[in-house]
């Protein structure tokens, strides 16, 4: 109760309170929590093996980043199915959300921070914004490879690939130094949670068309309200001992402001497209694979010459990822019904 209390002053005082030296006490006097001795035993497996495998962590956790997940679920969406790859956009935008939402109310810090013994491998940080709670690389990795494993199309191997895929994705934040168990398992558990909401809504949806404009309404209003939440509630801020701020909450929470543009755009992209432009993936595999590179070309002008360009603030947070979404979800889509002779909005 005690440490509940003093949580709360923090965060309604905006304070700085000793937290961080009873922490590096209790490393002195020799105790670790649970989930902090997990990953001191990783990283003495890693010191002892010379790290063998970090390589191969490094290498697996690119997996659980945006640029190559928004990759293959682009391909899905654009040449293979539409109805599956909107399946994973919903999940994924769904879990962007809560994750947003979890992290700046708990506002967990990352585990170096909680603990100094801890480092993580060498560039592991680099991907590693945000709060520490509930891990953002396994709840895109859930909701990718999770929705392709729940595809009974997908045969048994590619399925079972991709299951594991999840835990590798899941065990690499752990190894790296940059996640808690607690972190993965729920951003695991809580994406898996969506992946079966998800889908019995836009079950729903088809039984009933005229949800579509209900979950849209309630879907932005709820994207509003985590974007206000996230600006106006006041978070932890403790201090080193020079006076220096450990924590900046102002960057803690873009992420969060990242999540609502992804979800708010998916909302407005699978409305929009229900509507009015009804894509469906069509064409010979040359005209498909010619799409899917001209597709990722054009992505990658969006991430790297009009996404530069944005403000540094919460608009500009807010839009990267809704026009990234939008790109994917509509423009595109609309580029090839044009280009086909079928589009007609």
């Amino acid at each position: 109760m005690r440490k509940q209390s003093e949580t709360f002053k923090i965060r309604n005082r905006a304070v700085s309170l000793p937290t961080i030296k009873k922490q590096q006490k209790n490393i002195r006097k020799g105790y670790s929590t649970m989930d902090i001795s997990y990953l001191l035993l990783l990283q003495n497996f890693r010191l002892a093996t010379g790290g063998v495998l970090d390589s191969f962590m490094s290498y697996i956790t690119t997996y659980g980043e945006e640029l190559l997940t928004m990759m293959i679920v682009a391909a899905v969406y654009w040449c293979v199915s539409k109805q599956d790859g909107m399946y994973t956009l919903f999940t994924w935008g769904s879990g962007r959300l809560l994750n947003g939402f979890l992290k700046i109310t708990v506002c967990a810090y990352r585990p170096w921070i909680r603990d100094v013994r801890v480092q993580p491998v060498e560039g592991a940080k680099t991907a590693a914004t945000g709060y520490s709670f509930p891990s953002g690389h396994t709840t895109n990795a859930t909701a990718v490879y999770g929705s392709i494993a729940m595809n009974k199309k997908a045969g048994k191997v590619l399925r079972g690939l991709m299951i594991l895929m999840v835990l590798l994705i899941g065990f690499s934040r752990n190894y790296l130094g940059v996640h808690t168990p607690q972190d993965v398992l729920i951003g695991c558990a809580s994406t898996i949670v969506l992946l079966f909401f998800v889908r019995w809504l836009l079950e729903m949806v088809e039984k009933k068309p005229g949800l579509d404009t209900i979950i849209l309404i309630v879907g932005l209003v709820l994207n509003v309200l985590v974007v206000i939440y996230a600006a106006t509630k006041s978070y932890p801020m403790d201090y080193d001992s020079a006076g220096a701020l450990i924590v900046d909450p102002a960057k803690m929470a873009i992420d969060t402001y990242k999540g609502c543009g992804f979800s708010s755009a998916v909302l407005i992209a699978w409305f929009a497209d229900r509507r009015w432009l009804h894509y469906e993936a069509a064409g010979t595999a040359l005209q498909r694979v010619t799409c899917y590179v001209a597709g990722i070309l054009g992505y990658f002008v969006v991430l790297y010459v009009i996404i530069p360009l944005l403000p540094s603030n919460i608009v500009g947070a807010f839009l990267d990822r809704f026009i990234r979404l939008i790109y994917i979800m509509l423009i595109v889509p609309c580029i090839i019904k044009y280009a086909a002779g079928k589009c007609h909005v």
